[in-house]
């Protein structure tokens, strides 16, 4: 009994010391609402690495939207060579680097990263990462996704395409009269267009 009354007297001395002798800075601790800011923003920013040396020509990818332009999505993957080869033709080609930044309205996504995108497409939809993949199929990386004002769906393309046959495609599809046709119309264009510039 004496053992117990001994060590709790000791035990609150040493509360009471703490609590006058220290005094807290309010500088140290956080409240909360900043500190959760700015990791949600490093977190949603974690994917631009796996890009950075293009993510200067693509929009945030946390609002998809038109602006009156045609949309343009790549959408690719950790550990992608094709992926990796994608970006070179990019980073070297300055044509296609004017059409992704002025012409479009381009969006770049890693898959491998979580996150979650306001898509606007016939109305504001909050959609994850894996759901945004889901609606076009992303099977393969890189694939190409060209979407009109509507947000109607003009080009899906699995798989490495140069720079050359992005750029004329890019070009082709913003032409007006390509504006309303339906996949497989562009398709068909989209092949004598290539035969006849040899693309």
């Amino acid at each position: 009994m004496f053992k117990t009354i001994l060590l709790l007297s000791i035990l609150s001395i040493f509360f009471i010391a703490c609590s006058n002798e220290e005094k807290i800075d309010s500088n140290l601790i956080s409240n909360g609402t900043q500190y959760t800011k700015e990791n949600s923003q490093k977190a949603n920013d974690l994917d631009k690495k796996s890009y950075e040396e293009i993510a200067h020509l693509f929009k945030d990818n946390t609002n998809i939207k038109s602006n009156n332009k045609n949309i343009l999505i790549i959408f690719s993957a950790n550990h992608c060579l094709y992926c990796d080869k994608l970006k070179e033709e990019i980073k070297n080609d300055k044509k296609l680097q004017e059409l992704i930044k002025d012409e479009y309205s381009s969006y770049y996504i890693n898959i491998s990263y979580k996150k979650n995108h306001t898509f606007y497409k016939n109305h504001k939809s909050d959609l994850s990462t894996n759901e945004l993949s889901n609606i076009y199929n992303i099977v393969a990386t890189p694939t190409i996704i060209i979407l009109n004002k509507k947000s109607q769906t003009l080009f899906n393309y699995p798989g490495f395409i140069s720079a050359k046959r992005l750029s004329a495609t890019m070009e082709f599809l913003n032409q007006k009269e390509n504006q309303d046709l339906d996949e497989q119309a562009i398709g068909q264009k989209l092949i004598h267009y290539y035969k006849e510039n040899n693309i």
